[in-house]
């Protein structure tokens, strides 16, 4: 299904007001499309939710891919302000659907540091390789391949779009994409950092892995060193969140610390004195859901006031 708008949102009028480059000169129409996995690969028999891929009618692309990975129990959305946000900025936009239905906290926090419990749940989530006693994901079924054959698939479809930017020999042309997600989401971006040279990791209420209590230790995982230097992450997250503690010890554990201090964005402006480590304290949008701030750092009804911090993670602004 394709959804064009001519996008003259508040959300538009943030995001290319005050930019460091006129990228693009004018709000370019945004096309939407929504792909169901089974539809790009008839192996795939899990979370078949549609994916949803978004570009816009740019004169020139940036060349870069911006992943969006839902957190716990989400699923693809174009209302995610992330994805309109990329696509006006020239980037290739995709939201995808994978199998999320359980939390890797509740899975692991109890079990011991060593080994990883965290990593082998993370990584079969990625690639479908059995690690995890936890969960049961399939080669088809995972991240890697879903990611494959829905750019397979919009590269076919879509053959002036330039989807095909992101694909060279059969696979994923990773040092053009930008990784990204939201709890759950955010953890899975940092973990294909890890086994992948990516243009840039953005974490939204991420990572929360922690391991005996919401206090810590971060598992190992995350202070491995990886295929994508620390410099290319960049985390924000709520003061409130409940899961606040964990998440600044595994910016640490990512060696996010050598890059500045946590900069609060409510009184600050980008470059946020280039820190990669940004926080909130926004009152929350919901505030009768369960650990509401959890949220809120990607919440549409915050768009105008976070456009800016999104477009500094992103590199585009």
């Amino acid at each position: 299904m394709i959804v064009s708008a001519i996008v003259g949102s508040l959300l538009a009028t943030a995001s290319l007001s005050g930019a460091a480059e006129s990228f693009p000169p004018t709000a370019p129409t945004l096309r939407t499309y929504m792909v169901r996995p089974s539809d790009t690969d008839p192996a795939i028999n899990l979370a078949n939710s549609p994916h949803v891929a978004l570009i816009g009618d740019c004169a020139k692309q940036r060349g870069r891919l911006y992943i969006f990975l839902p957190g716990t129990g989400g699923v693809p959305s174009a209302n995610v302000p992330l994805l309109p946000l990329a696509a006006l900025n020239c980037l290739h936009a995709i939201s995808l659907s994978y199998p999320n239905e359980t939390a890797v906290i509740n899975d692991c926090s109890r079990e011991p540091a060593e080994p990883d419990c965290y990593a082998a749940w993370r990584l079969e989530k990625i690639d479908g390789v059995d690690r995890s006693d936890k969960i049961r994901v399939t080669p088809p079924n995972s991240i890697e391949n879903r990611l494959l054959k829905l750019l397979q698939y919009l590269a076919a479809h879509h053959p002036t779009d330039g989807w095909d930017l992101y694909l060279e020999g059969g696979a994923v042309k990773w040092n053009n994409v930008i990784v990204s997600g939201q709890s759950q989401g955010g953890g899975q971006a940092a973990m294909l950092a890890k086994i992948h040279s990516v243009a840039r990791v953005a974490m939204f209420g991420s990572v929360t892995d922690v391991v005996g209590s919401r206090t810590g230790p971060a598992p190992v995982w995350l202070s491995t060193p990886g295929a994508t230097p620390p410099e290319r992450h960049f985390g924000f997250a709520h003061q409130l969140d409940g899961f606040w503690s964990g998440i600044q010890l595994s910016w640490i554990a990512l060696g996010l610390e050598q890059f500045g201090p946590i900069v609060s964005v409510d009184s600050g402006n980008p470059p946020f004195r280039e820190t990669h480590r940004l926080t909130t304290n926004v009152s929350c949008v919901n505030p009768r859901a369960a650990n509401c701030a959890h949220g809120t750092v990607i919440a549409p009804k915050l768009s105008s006031q976070f456009a800016p911090v999104w477009e500094y993670m992103l590199g585009v602004r």
